[in-house]
């Protein structure tokens, strides 16, 4: 998939829908691999483009496991 981005990647346009869809709902998060990390995001349609936008990382650290927020605006 071509589209997989972060959200500081997107538009303006994008970054408000996405807001206005975390206002109204919580969109399903998946796990999958991007470029050798464990990444975690959600799909989001925006002018007929599927995105995978990227939520947060997991980062292993011995025997424990972080999720680093990779929203650096805040979705609300």
């Amino acid at each position: 998939m071509k589209n997989i981005v972060y959200f500081n990647e997107l538009s303006l346009g994008i970054k408000e829908a996405i807001k206005k869809l975390f206002s109204e709902r919580t969109p399903e998060i998946i796990s999958f691999p991007f470029q050798g990390r464990h990444m975690k995001g959600f799909f989001f349609m925006w002018e007929n483009i599927t995105y995978l936008i990227i939520k947060s990382e997991i980062v292993r650290s011995g025997n424990s496991t972080i999720e680093l927020d990779l929203l650096t605006e805040r979705v609300r």
